[in-house]
């Protein structure tokens, strides 16, 4: 049988050794900082990612990577034989209103969908009733916090707030601001604006020592978008055609794709970076 084999568009090269396993994705790590995962979900795929139909390397300890081949325990794969991921996202030619009416309208039809202690409070403090326990609650402030000073313009402070805060693999504040980097991509391209070097500061200002984290964020200063949001933002091109990507958005970790999805709203809304 022919293995099926995607490699993302972005992958970096060199000598990656094993950060951490799960059941669908295995991250690796290179010793400056960069990384690259493996998964058998195309769903999950991504441009600093490779895709493999039975994943051979989930047992792997370490990943050599060149413009040429990718090689574990004496198996290597010529990347020049398989397909390439596209990561990028294109905006030309959509009707902006209509993407953004669509996207407003999303906590008021779709609300019920959203975890109960996801940031989509944000954008309806309404929600603010469904939080329970000390943490979550001093999260909720700190969170809403971050959100006003970027409302007010202080965007560096508002991101230095909200940076970091939560629980899990990727806390719920650094999802957020990777949904206002997607969200500075799309303000971007609607206003012919280059938003790069914004978006860089606010990456400097939100990196920090979870390598996971910097990644994620990373992609996002980018605007790299792995499949499922990139699914997400092209149905809110079409009529009709959200709600089954909406729901494979939201199923991304415990929180993680309602608070980057809230991020990116909040962002567009309020015209973050502009």
């Amino acid at each position: 049988m022919i293995e099926r084999v995607v490699f993302g568009d972005v992958l970096p090269t060199g000598v990656f050794k094993l950060h951490s396993r799960f059941r669908r994705v295995s991250n690796f790590a290179s010793v400056d900082g960069d990384m690259v995962f493996v998964t058998d979900d195309p769903m999950l795929m991504a441009g600093h990612a490779i895709q493999l139909s039975q994943n051979i390397f989930r047992e792997a300890e370490a990943l050599t990577i060149t413009e040429e081949f990718v090689s574990t325990g004496g198996r290597l794969i010529h990347r020049k034989d398989h397909p390439v991921y596209s990561s990028c996202v294109s905006f030309a030619g959509i009707d902006f209103n209509d993407f953004e009416t669509r996207l407003n309208q999303l906590p008021a039809d779709y609300g019920h969908l959203f975890p109960e202690d996801s940031l989509l409070y944000v954008l309806d403090p309404e929600r603010c009733r469904l939080i329970s326990g000390a943490f979550d609650r001093q999260l909720a402030r700190r969170i809403l916090d971050g959100a006003e000073l970027l409302l007010a313009g202080q965007l560096e402070n508002g991101v230095s707030l909200v940076s970091g805060a939560g629980k899990g693999l990727t806390p719920s504040g650094d999802d957020f601001v990777a949904g206002l980097l997607y969200a500075m991509h799309y303000l971007g391209a609607k206003n012919r604006l280059c938003m790069d070097k914004r978006a860089r500061q606010l990456f400097d200002i939100s990196k920090g020592n979870n390598l996971l984290v910097n990644s994620f964020l990373w992609h996002a200063m980018n605007h790299n978008y792995f499949q499922t949001l990139k699914n997400f933002v092209y149905s809110c091109t079409r009529s009709g055609c959200v709600s089954q990507a909406l729901i494979a958005l939201l199923a991304l970790g415990a929180t993680s794709g309602a608070d980057l999805l809230s991020g990116y709203i909040f962002g567009i809304q309020h015209r973050i970076g502009i």
